[in-house]
């Protein structure tokens, strides 16, 4: 599971982030099926093994990584998924 937070924002870009989400659990990948909720608030870091923020015009947008119980993603996998892309945020 990911949690996207995003924090500076002004009120459009928070809209057009909320319709991306909803938008984005019709797309198929693969025959996954997938769920999305938007919620205008932080994350929770319950479960979380990291996070990979990127800041764009004084927002800061910060994916958050969580263990799905499956133990094929740590803290280190995200570290390295966040390389050249963001900053690695612990949990």
């Amino acid at each position: 599971m990911i949690c996207q937070e995003a924090t500076g924002l002004p009120a459009a870009s928070v809209e057009m982030l909320r319709q991306q989400c909803m938008l984005n659990v019709n797309m198929p990948d693969g025959g996954l099926t997938g769920g999305a909720q938007f919620a205008n608030g932080p994350c929770s870091r319950t479960g979380a093994l990291g996070g990979c923020q990127i800041m764009a015009g004084g927002a800061a947008v910060t994916n958050w990584y969580c263990d799905d119980g499956s133990g094929l993603l740590t803290p280190a996998d995200v570290m390295t998924l966040c390389a050249g892309l963001g900053t690695f945020v612990p949990a």
